[in-house]
């Protein structure tokens, strides 16, 4: 859990913490991954529930990721339906090779790109996983701020 001086609250659930626990702990960096996150906004709590991998249709790259929406959108349906209709899409993770992270202009461009479509929560979240922690952007009303890093 992360708290940040803008008064989000952003929660991940164990699953979620174990996923990202694993990429720092075995991921070999020769390719970006990345997937969409999956969850509940309240106000300004955010809650991360689950989160989707890499597929074989994503492309992937030493310094890209692009995710394709097959797989990704099929798994969000099935978990929309199981929790009873009352989680939505929160936004976008993805990988970078840094210790200190910093997004770069694609990613600034891809999270501009995303927050113009509609979605169900008014609030997006943008994660980059780097070699020692992740830092979090929240998308909001065409703004995007940088909550901070957490240490997984």
């Amino acid at each position: 859990m992360t708290e940040d001086d803008k008064g989000f609250e952003i929660v991940f659930s164990p699953k979620v913490i174990e996923i990202f626990e694993r990429y720092i702990r075995e991921y070999q960096y020769r390719v970006e991954a990345g997937g969409i996150l999956v969850g509940k906004a309240e106000g300004r709590k955010i809650t991360i529930i689950d989160m989707t991998e890499p597929y074989e249709e994503d492309r992937r790259g030493r310094f890209t990721f692009k995710r394709s929406s097959k797989g990704h959108q099929e798994y969000m349906d099935e978990l929309w339906s199981s929790y009873d209709e009352t989680l939505t899409y929160l936004g976008e993770w993805h990988t970078h090779d840094q210790k200190k992270i910093f997004p770069s202009p694609v990613d600034y461009n891809n999270w501009k790109q995303i927050m113009s479509r509609s979605h169900n929560s008014e609030i997006l979240v943008f994660i980059i996983l780097g070699r020692k922690n992740l830092s979090i952007w929240i998308g909001e009303e065409k703004r995007i701020v940088s909550v901070g890093e957490v240490d997984v």
